[in-house]
């Protein structure tokens, strides 16, 4: 349950993106009820001799339609063994665990969040103080392309990679510096031929476990054509824009 003073915005959760610049008799307040947050799991796990621990996971929540309509959608469906992650879970430019807990389901502004469908590596060493990831994920580009450009299908996975250092006594403390690189392609209509824009980003996420009642959290990102992986901008036409 929520109250939205001064400027609410159409959408379920609180997004600064949305809020209108304008204010007028029908945005000046809101009331917002929801339960489509709610979710459902199954998780099943493996202790295999052949290839050790093999967990299959799905989840799901009731935002798979139109506001309040409570349509069933799927967050993650994966499988992990080896190290390697295969299917669908949270992008790997994503450090969950330098997102503070926030009240409402949107999380904290300008967050790198998304699920998206991939093939991830992990492996922890040196007593796992450190970790490194990659991953090929699929890409998902969102463009303005004007009338000298178009559309197409997308041909390169986004590669990401991260490495991690973690300390204290339970390796609940820790530092990620993270990387995107983008191929994107669109169609030069004057030229009648194929082309591509590249896009990157990089990240530096943490966690410090300071005291018993203090914790820091910390997240900044910086690159070009990666509003893909933010979520506040996600679904908007801002990776990349054609110059008139």
């Amino acid at each position: 349950t929520s109250y939205d003073f001064m400027g609410a915005m159409g959408n379920i959760d609180f997004i600064p993106y949305d809020i209108p610049m304008t204010h007028d008799y029908a945005n000046k307040q809101r009331i917002m009820m929801d339960a489509s947050t709610s979710r459902l799991f199954m998780k099943a796990v493996i202790n295999s001799r052949m290839i050790g621990r093999v967990v299959v996971y799905t989840d799901m929540d009731f935002r798979g339609g139109e506001e309040f309509t409570y349509i069933p959608r799927l967050r993650s469906a994966y499988v992990q063994a080896c190290g390697f992650t295969i299917g669908r879970d949270v992008t790997t430019f994503c450090d969950l665990a330098a997102a503070p807990q926030t009240v409402d389901f949107q999380g904290p502004n300008a967050y790198n969040f998304g699920f998206n469908e991939m093939i991830r590596y992990q492996r922890s060493f040196y007593h796992n103080h450190f970790t490194f990831g990659i991953a090929a994920e699929r890409p998902s580009v969102n463009a303005t392309y004007g009338e000298n450009f178009s559309a197409i299908y997308q041909r390169v996975p986004d590669g990401i990679a991260y490495l991690q250092f973690a300390w204290s006594k339970n390796r609940d403390s820790h530092i990620r510096l993270s990387g995107v690189i983008r191929d994107m392609y669109l169609h030069d209509n004057l030229n009648g031929k194929n082309t591509t824009q590249l896009g990157w980003g990089v990240q530096l996420s943490g966690h410090i476990n300071v005291g018993r009642w203090v914790d820091l959290y910390m997240n900044g990102v910086y690159g070009r054509g990666i509003t893909s992986y933010i979520q506040d901008l996600a679904g908007s036409p801002y990776d990349f824009s054609y110059r008139p």
